[in-house]
């Protein structure tokens, strides 16, 4: 009994360590050479483009920034408008799943300032500095916190 499970403690620990040797952080921007990082599922958007984000245990799709999808891939008069409406700009999550698995059901995730729908955050550059990191940043719409004196 005792050899039976050392064989089930190591054959466990090999399939640990394989699965640690694999999860290697990656970041990137799916290019046409790159589609098969797109994943499907119910709510599934990503394209060429967009930014890929992967732990090696859950993988997710960025929507590139710009005021259109798919400038550096199609020339200027057929390149289609943002697919993103909610958050013009992109720069949001857009996709989210295990890998592996066609299962994404996020339609979309995007950031507001003070609970309003109306303060967006309005992305304007978006980088993959490092494995692992996706870096968007922009400007978050807010009202003046308060009016100017009138004279």
């Amino acid at each position: 009994m005792r050899r039976s499970f050392a064989w089930g403690v190591g054959a466990l620990a090999v399939v640990l360590w394989t699965a640690g040797a694999q999860a290697q952080p990656v970041a990137q921007r799916i290019g046409a050479g790159h589609t098969g990082l797109l994943f499907g599922g119910t709510g599934a958007e990503g394209g060429i483009g967009d930014w890929y984000l992967s732990n090696g245990v859950v993988q997710a799709i960025i929507d590139d920034v710009g005021p259109a999808d798919l400038v550096d891939v199609l020339p200027g008069s057929t390149v289609p408008p943002m697919q993103s409406e909610i958050a013009a700009t992109g720069g949001t999550l857009i996709d989210i799943g295990r890998v592996g698995a066609n299962d994404d059901q996020i339609p979309q995730k995007f950031v507001v300032g003070g609970l309003s729908t109306s303060n967006f955050v309005l992305y304007d550059a978006i980088s993959a500095p490092a494995p692992g990191t996706i870096r968007a940043s922009g400007t978050l719409l807010l009202p003046p916190a308060s009016q100017p004196a009138s004279s």
